[in-house]
């Protein structure tokens, strides 16, 4: 059973007199668990969508979590019986919802503590032990686990929690790279990588802070949260020693750990050969580790044009690139001090410095898709608010066959460039403004794309990427630009 209500299957046939045959196959379940068809309303206890909050999934109507089970154990059909404030939103979890409530059939259920068994705990791994070490949580009298960690000297922590250090019971958010408000998940084996992170780059909070993580579980859901406590409390956190490696076409893509200088502050240093082609490529891994990547904004682009990136997992494709003589060896020297980081590879005939930037610059972001001839738009971030990128577009170079008509160009926005980094409608495409999710950059880019329709070509059109937007739907916004005056010419 592949659990699908289709699939598509195919056989390869190669012949001895170099004749070759391929028949590929489409099929769907008729019958079974599985059957295709129209769906019968009736025959569904509840439906759900995602909140653009949480991420978590909500009943459709009321907003209220999923129903997990019912009390009797039988299939019940979940009808709504919850009013909230007059105008309130219901396309939000409650959970996320700060309004009260007209009408509730049911009192709020009362939030119990789950009570873990004797000799069971809950665990964190955390980068910031380099993944070496499950770290139990401490439970305290208010039924919170918490523990305590050092932010590192990439401003950059990721981590994910686990009962009884068992990889099959993880707990983790409903989406990688997630904040507090995101719905927590497990325990089980289907994480898929995801992690929350602490991150301190774009808010300047220093390397060395200290954090205290919290974990609470109730029968009604789980929380996490983080947040900076006195350095005192610093001795209570993991000591552990960072390392970096070089990994690149040198040495067929394995890690080659880099040496710390020991009178240098976060300085590391290390050599490799240039092979016969005369040219390498590389990128640097804080603990050998794919999410932590130090790579150039661009691809193969000159040092003066590709400032550093990282440490994150979004350089996939994106490598340092030196030319030299075949057999020259080149030496690679990285500085990272709170966030600020330097990358220098000198050979007999090459040297090349790539530095990073600071704050919200450390990422660019533009405009990608049938605007301006395809190629991309800049976004600049508004003075007057921090993590707020726009741009202005000309609309209308392609005029639309469908019903609607018009004329429109189709869009995403881009990280640097780079189209598997990407921000993109859940569904597309998404003609709508504020309507729809808005999925976050993941590596694999998507087909999924905004959708600008103008009555009249040459349309000016604002794009907004707000990068603290807490509802996913108004990540991604745009509007008419504004028209400008008309001359009174009486």
């Amino acid at each position: 059973d592949t659990m699908m209500n289709s699939a598509l299957t195919g056989v390869s046939s190669f012949g001895f007199g170099g004749t070759n045959g391929r028949c590929d196959i489409w099929g769907q379940a008729k019958f079974g668990p599985q059957k295709s068809g129209q769906v019968n309303l009736e025959d569904l206890d509840q439906i759900t969508v995602t909140c653009p909050i949480s991420m978590a999934q909500i009943d459709h109507v009321t907003g209220e979590p999923m129903v997990r089970s019912t009390p009797s154990g039988v299939r019940e059909k979940v009808k709504a019986d919850v009013l909230r404030e007059e105008f309130a939103p219901y396309d939000i979890s409650r959970f996320v919802y700060e309004g009260g409530f007209r009408y509730r059939k049911t009192a709020l259920p009362e939030e119990v503590e789950v009570e873990l068994g004797e000799g069971e705990g809950v665990f964190v791994c955390g980068s910031w032990s380099g993944w070496s070490a499950m770290e139990e949580m401490q439970r305290q009298d208010d039924g919170w686990y918490l523990t305590t960690m050092v932010l590192g000297e990439g401003r950059y922590e990721l981590f994910d929690l686990c009962l009884n250090r068992d990889p099959a019971m993880k707990i983790y958010p409903a989406v990688h790279r997630a904040h507090r408000k995101i719905w927590v998940q497990g325990p089980d084996d289907q994480s898929g990588g995801k992690k929350w992170l602490v991150d301190g780059r774009d808010s300047e909070v220093k390397a060395g802070t200290v954090f205290h993580i919290h974990f609470r579980w109730t029968t009604e859901r789980m929380e996490v949260y983080w947040e900076p406590v006195s350095q005192l409390s610093g001795g209570l956190a993991i000591k552990y020693e960072h390392n970096y490696s070089l990994i690149g076409d040198f040495s067929k893509w394995k890690c080659v750990p880099l040496a710390r200088l020991g009178d240098h502050d976060g300085a590391w240093e290390g050599t490799f050969r240039i092979g016969a082609s005369g040219r390498a490529e590389f990128q640097l891994l804080r603990d050998a580790d794919q999410r932590q990547a130090i790579y150039p904004s661009q691809h193969r682009a000159k040092p003066s044009a590709a400032p550093a990136r990282g440490p994150d997992d979004m350089g996939k494709g994106r490598h340092f690139f030196v030319s030299g003589r075949p057999g020259d060896d080149v030496q690679v020297h990285l500085t990272v001090v709170d966030a600020a980081i330097t990358v220098v590879a000198t050979s007999s005939c090459f040297h090349g410095e790539w530095r990073s930037q600071q704050g919200w610059a450390r990422h660019q972001y533009c405009v990608v898709g049938t605007l301006s001839d395809a190629k991309p738009v800049p976004m600049m971030m508004d003075p007057s608010t921090e993590g707020r990128f726009t741009c202005q577009v000309s609309v209308g170079h392609r005029q639309m066959e469908d019903a609607a008509g018009g004329w429109g160009d189709f869009f995403q926005v881009a990280v640097d460039g780079d189209i598997l980094q990407a921000f993109y409608p859940e569904a597309g495409p998404a003609e709508v403004a504020g309507q729809i999710i808005v999925r976050q950059p993941d590596g694999a880019g998507s087909a999924n794309r905004f959708l600008l329709r103008v009555a009249e070509p040459s349309t000016a059109i604002n794009i907004c990427l707000d990068l603290n937007a807490e509802d996913r739907r108004k990540t991604v916004t745009w509007s008419l630009a504004a028209l400008p005056q008309l001359m009174d010419v009486r």
